[in-house]
């Protein structure tokens, strides 16, 4: 599998796993992601030939898909075009460079000193390392730091792609994969705002097919009134059929525009809702199948 590849199979797990909240079954899933990543995208970055050249034989290829390289420079520009989790390297100042990134994704860094002793550790560490070992420790110590630094880019990558979708779904209606009510309520009053800052015309309509609801900015109320109408006739129009039996679909809809949207009303997007709402409950109660609009002028009156 390319590298990142393992994100549409993550999606895809998640996608499943959306309606379990237990805990052990968290945990299931996310043993699943780890089992089906490939090993993380790494930097190999000595000065030392000899040293990178023992690194490279004893770093497992199933461990890490790294690059190996010697110019600290040349490592900075791969990192930069591609971000990658995890960097092995004798050089701090490279260590120092990567941790002065301003960035929200940080690489797990393994620092090999020049001497397996206390002041090459801590000069690593203070330079911003992750984890520090010295050129002759032993593989038994190398292979532990190694699949600690993988585990740790691993859970970062699946936590990255989890939160990434538990966005989309909290913003998404699970039945019909269109934008929910919450997507809306956070949205609706920015373009409210939006169209008050430049003097818009904007119109919200609201129809009670699956509590369907969409802004039409930028759109006058006549243009509005003129979109829910085509829609009711839409709707209508088609014969429906269910188990051989011809069946009459309706929609009602509730319309509130403003040719101009005022400036200065805090709670104007919360009240066009309300009229909006108003007037298609005014449409269902006088025999449904039609649309009912109120017009705003430029006061909000």
């Amino acid at each position: 599998m390319r590298a990142g590849g393992h994100t549409t199979v993550i999606q895809r797990i998640l996608e499943r796993r959306a309606a379990e909240a237990t805990p052990e079954e968290t945990t299931a899933t996310i043993a699943v992601m780890l089992r089906v990543m490939p090993p993380p995208r790494a930097l190999l970055v000595c000065q030392d030939a000899p040293l990178l050249e023992q690194l490279a034989r004893r770093i497992p290829p199933d461990m890490l898909d790294y690059e190996s390289l010697a110019d600290e420079d040349d490592a900075l520009r791969r990192f930069e075009s591609e971000f990658r989790p995890v960097v092995v390297t004798d050089s701090l100042e490279l260590v120092r460079r990567l941790r002065a990134r301003a960035t929200v994704r940080t690489p797990f860094i393994l620092y090999v000193a020049p001497l397996d002793d206390t002041a090459g550790r801590e000069a690593g560490f203070a330079a911003g390392a992750d984890e520090c070992v010295g050129r002759r420790t032993s593989s038994r110590e190398l292979d532990a730091r190694l699949a600690a630094a993988r585990r740790i880019a691993e859970l970062e990558s699946v936590l990255r792609v989890t939160l990434a979708e538990n966005r989309k779904l909290s913003a998404t209606d699970d039945l019909t994969r269109v934008n929910s009510r919450r997507f809306f309520s956070k949205h609706f009053p920015r373009e409210v705002e939006r169209a008050a800052r430049y003097g818009r015309a904007l119109s919200l309509v609201l129809c009670d097919i699956d509590l369907f609801a969409v802004v039409l900015p930028e759109t006058g109320y006549q243009q509005a009134l003129d979109v829910a109408r085509k829609l009711r006739a839409v709707v209508a129009q088609p014969p429906y059929t269910n188990e051989g039996k011809t069946m009459e679909v309706t929609a009602s809809f509730g319309l509130c525009g403003l040719d101009r949207v005022p400036g200065g009303e805090r709670r104007l997007a919360e009240r066009v809702l309300k009229i909006a709402d108003a007037a298609l409950y005014r449409s269902k109660n006088a025999g449904r199948n039609r649309v009912t609009a109120t017009m705003l002028n430029a006061t909000g009156e």
